[in-house]
């Protein structure tokens, strides 16, 4: 068995993170982390496996064992890959969800991105010489090999074909043609498209029915092992087309069709299929998973791509699989006591019901829910909150299937009204394998289900209320109308067995659906309101009520569409929207608009650092308000775009403090930032980001992780080399010095071009901005509390 860290792709970067508007520079660390167990599609070229994966190009080569992945990390727009194809000119071309083709030179390794056709999902590619046809669902397009240029140019795309046909599904070329499988049938025209109009719908032939047998929905295209007939396959069987004449060889539905001099091979959703002298042999039976694609190997193996379960050798059983999350789509995430992250598949309400996922020392956990009665544990995939109590117990909310709780001691216990038993499947690099979980009854009355002949029960967020000393569920929707739900301890232990220890109160303002909440350092909660009237309610217990204050569009908040909310020390209560970002204060409600607000207005997450720096996930990326500078100022916010950022050229050229890097996704759901590291978590609808030793905003708390380099720093005229400080503490300034104890330059805490949050940069320059001699220098670092660390460094001009 081979299985392979390939969902972690680790990014060096020392010199790449540019600001697009100021030109601005910083070194760090990008880890991207990404789903690259489900290939869309398999392709075998020189002994090596390439896989379009739904986290980037997998490369698996069976002879050494060793597994590359290409992912946005190394210059992929769109690593959500549906499709590829090699040309004759050793590039690789992939085609992404997103709709964005990928150019890579395969002995170069360079990556070349066209956005042609960007927002129309690729669905098949097919490379024949200098010509690359890529198959959208309901249009295909051509891109041509220009010698000018040294690359591939899209050309032109056809989207008349003289009938309403789409739900395309392959793209095959054969005999001078070029061949769509549809849901009506096949889709033809000469594949000449200099010398044929293609846009003209005339010019096309949509065939149904051929000799009186009606094609069906087609879903893939093959060209026969002698070359002499083209292979189709869908609702109605599997059909041969040699000439003009069509022939029936199977009833078989086959979604994939590989020939091969012993016969076709065909794959249905969950076997593997020869079709040989006309009788159809079952040669393997995968019912335990979805099979996407298979290849034949030089060896004659079998390799067929499982449904989240990697690559699988079926003569030799032999198992790939990438270390990663189940699922690309991060949502709200914490790092327990232990250093495990813990990491949710969804936002509210979605339902995407992909598990749950964890990182720890010795890699990717994931854990997903099936069975009970019609299959009601599968509701608890939907999960949505994470919380880790004083004990080291990590509390997991879901969008349907109640709560559970992962025990410090390994075991799982579920908190739903559900009697019957379920299955976890844990799955990782090194373990495929299922454990039974089951509600004990002391717990099945604890949550209120959505109606009262309804096991399916929603905990949308857990928080602690330290003044309480007391953890709280927002059991959303509960039909008994109590959606605030307190557990009288900060553990979980057999007091949790116990109904004295849980107390349920009234909904807040007659709410049903809460979404989440927060403690302000006053004790009172601040929940988001899902329903119609929405908003943001300040609710403050009195006794066994709360009194509450709803805040609202008419109150200035910036929609009552709220999605996100988090209290900072000095009290301010941050709201964020589909429309923005508002806080509050003491009963006002503060807009923040133009250049002092987040790069995106749908804000799906806040976080508050331990240093009051308030970091914003949005729809176009990660913005950060400095707690030095005052968020009514433009030089106080920080924006963090992605490479393929739809952010207009003019709203960049205003932030002051805009970076660009290559995030999976714009698309920002989460964002946590671990204390002790220092580094940022960014969760994405694409996969993970995780930038090490944060070079925004420092979050440490002394100079024990400082490191000074490089040493000697070796500096001349235009080299453009920097002496890195990174782990910087909050408010540094740097000053460096000569051997004799004169000062050369001071690096200021508070000019960002100079500090910029854990990190700064001296570029071997004095203050009067001459480069310095040759000899030693000392350094000393400070900040306002008094911390200090000193070191020396050699320079070398050169």
């Amino acid at each position: 068995m081979h299985d392979r860290s390939s969902g972690r792709n680790v990014l060096f970067l020392l010199l790449a993170l540019i600001g697009a508007a100021a030109g601005q520079t910083l070194n760090f660390q990008l880890d991207i982390i990404t789903h690259t167990n489900s290939a869309a599609q398999l392709l075998l070229r020189d002994g090596r496996i390439h896989a379009a994966t739904s986290g980037g190009l997998m490369t698996w080569s069976p002879g050494d064992g060793t597994m590359a992945v290409l992912t946005s990390g190394e210059g992929l727009f769109d690593h959500r890959l549906t499709a590829l194809d090699i040309t004759d000119r050793g590039i690789m071309v992939t085609g992404s969800l997103g709709g964005t083709l990928g150019f890579i030179d395969m002995a170069s390794g360079a990556i070349r991105n066209d956005v042609n056709l960007a927002g129309s999902p690729i669905v098949a590619i097919s490379a024949v010489a200098d010509t690359v046809w890529a198959l959208s669902r309901d249009f295909v397009s051509v891109f041509v090999y220009s010698a000018d240029l040294g690359r591939f140019q899209f050309r032109e795309s056809y989207q008349e074909f003289g009938a309403a046909v789409d739900a395309f599904t392959d793209i095959q070329l054969f005999n001078g043609r070029v061949y769509l499988a549809c849901e009506l049938g096949l889709v033809s025209a000469s594949s000449d498209f200099i010398r044929t109009n293609l846009y003209a719908g005339s010019n096309w032939t949509v065939t149904e029915v051929v000799g009186g047998q009606v094609l069906g929905q087609l879903r893939d295209l093959a060209v026969a092992a002698d070359g002499n007939a083209l292979l189709f396959s869908g609702s109605n069987g599997v059909f041969s087309m040699a000439g003009m004449t069509v022939t029936r060889l199977s009833t078989v539905t086959a979604k994939k069709l590989r020939p091969t001099p012993e016969g076709l091979l065909l794959l249905d959703d969950n076997n593997v299929l020869r079709l040989a002298g006309g009788t159809v042999t079952t040669l393997h039976d995968l019912r335990y998973a979805t099979v996407n694609d298979l290849i034949v190997d030089g060896n004659g193996a079998i390799w067929v791509a499982l449904e989240r379960r990697g690559l699988r050798n079926l003569n030799s059983g032999e198992r790939v699989v990438g270390d990663g999350p189940l699922d690309n789509y991060v949502g709200e995430m914490a790092m327990d006591s232990r250093g495990r992250l813990w990491v949710a598949s969804e936002l509210r309400k979605e339902e995407r019901q992909r598990g749950l996922y964890m990182l720890g020392e010795s890699g990717w956990v994931n854990y997903y829910f099936s069975q009970g009665d019609r299959n009601r544990y599968f509701n608890f995939n939907s999960t949505e909150a994470v919380f880790e109590d004083a004990g080291g117990n990590i509390w997991i909310g879901s969008w349907g299937g109640g709560m559970m709780i992962f025990g410090a001691d390994g075991t799982i216990t579920p908190v739903n009204p559900m009697a019957d038993p379920g299955i976890a499947w844990v799955f990782s690099t090194t373990r495929d394998d299922t454990i039974a979980i089951q509600t004990p009854p002391e717990l099945r009355t604890v949550l209120s289900a959505v109606s009262a002949t309804e096991v399916y029960s929603l905990v949308t967020d857990i928080f602690f209320s330290p003044d309480r000393q007391s953890i709280w569920l927002l059991n959303s929707a509960a039909t008994n109308n109590r959606a605030l739900l307190q557990y009288n301890a900060d553990v979980w232990d057999q007091r949790a067995y116990q109904p004295a220890s849980w107390q349920s109160f009234a909904n807040p303002e007659g709410d049903r659906e809460w979404f989440e909440g927060t403690v302000d350092p006053f004790g009172d909660f601040w929940l988001v309101a899902g329903t119609a009237r929405g908003g943001i309610v300040q609710a403050r217990q009195q006794g066994d009520i709360f009194a509450t204050e709803r805040y609202s569009e008419t109150d200035n908040l910036k929609s009552n569409s709220a999605r996100a909310v988090a209290a900072d020390a000095d009290g301010y209560v941050w709201v964020g929207t589909v429309s923005g970002l508002s806080a509050i204060l003491n009963g006002t409600v503060f807009d923040f608009r133009e250049n002092f607000q987040p790069i995106g207005l749908r804000i799906n997450d806040i976080f508050v650092d331990g240093n009051g720096n308030k970091w914003f996930a949005t729809d176009k990326g990660v913005s950060i308000l400095r707690a030095s500078g005052s968020p009514f100022e433009p030089a106080s916010w920080v924006d963090l775009i992605a490479e393929n950022s739809s952010v207009d050229p003019e709203t960049r050229a205003l932030r002051s403090n805009l970076f660009v890097a290559p995030l999976p996704s714009e698309v920002i759901n989460a964002i946590y930032v671990d204390a002790r590291t220092n580094d940022v978590y960014i969760g994405t609808e694409a996969g993970l980001a995780v930038l090490r030793s944060n070079p925004f905003v420092s979050t440490l708390e002394d100079y024990s992780r400082l490191v000074v380099g490089p040493n000697p720093f070796v500096i001349a005229d235009g080299s453009g080399a920097r002496l890195n400080f990174i782990n910087l503490v909050p408010g540094s300034e740097i000053k460096v010095v000569s051997i004799n104890g004169q000062l050369i330059r001071t690096l200021n805490s508070t000019d960002f071009s100079e500090v910029k949050g854990g990190q700064a940069q001296w570029d071997g320059r004095n203050e009067e901005g001459e480069l310095v001699a040759t000899g030693i220098y000392l350094f000393l670092t400070t900040n306002e509390d008094g911390q200090e660390r000193a070191g020396k460094v050699m320079v070398v001009r050169r």
